[in-house]
């Protein structure tokens, strides 16, 4: 009963927060989507949002490259990597909230043939940093069997490093 109360109560705010409600308890509310955004729409062509975290491992490219393919800001979208229970399983729930299902394809070397069935299609891809050694996403189009970048939400715009294989990308529909 006090955590429903407690969801209730926290309902109408417009961020995504991640609360302790009770001593020992901790839980993550799923808020703003839910109210404001009832169904998700992926764009054409994304908005131009741009993280504002840039600790590797716990910067918000993730969220912002969400952000950027439905036309959202930061504030409507949560960081994904601060999610306990991982940011594939939270993403899954923040676009099942709004109708949107996902496919995260895990990629080796060069070989995208086993995608041809989303070519034309945006996802997020992830691959190395040109800026250091971590990880880092963007928005790009599956065209003809190769990725093409389209959006980075790091402001330098250099996207990835296309010397090292990319690791998965994530399809939306």
């Amino acid at each position: 009963i006090l955590l429903s109360r407690e969801l209730a109560k926290h309902r109408t705010t417009k961020r995504w927060r991640y609360d302790t409600i009770c001593t020992g308890c901790t839980a993550l509310l799923w808020i703003s989507m839910a109210t404001s955004h009832p169904s998700l729409v992926l764009l054409s062509s994304p908005k131009a949002v741009h993280q504002d975290n840039f600790d590797p491992g716990r910067g918000n490219a993730l969220q912002a490259v969400i952000a950027a393919l439905f036309g959202l800001t930061l504030e409507e979208v949560p960081n994904f990597i601060e999610i306990p229970t991982g940011y594939e399983t939270a993403i899954k729930s923040f676009c099942g909230t709004g109708g949107i299902e996902i496919t995260k394809v895990k990629l080796a070397g060069d070989d995208v043939s086993h995608l041809s069935n989303y070519d034309g299609k945006l996802c997020c891809l992830r691959g190395k940093s040109p800026r250091g050694d971590f990880g880092h996403v963007v928005v790009a189009k599956l065209n003809g069997g190769k990725f093409q970048f389209i959006h980075d939400p790091h402001p330098d715009g250099t996207m990835l490093d296309k010397r090292e294989d990319f690791g998965w990308c994530m399809f939306f529909f």
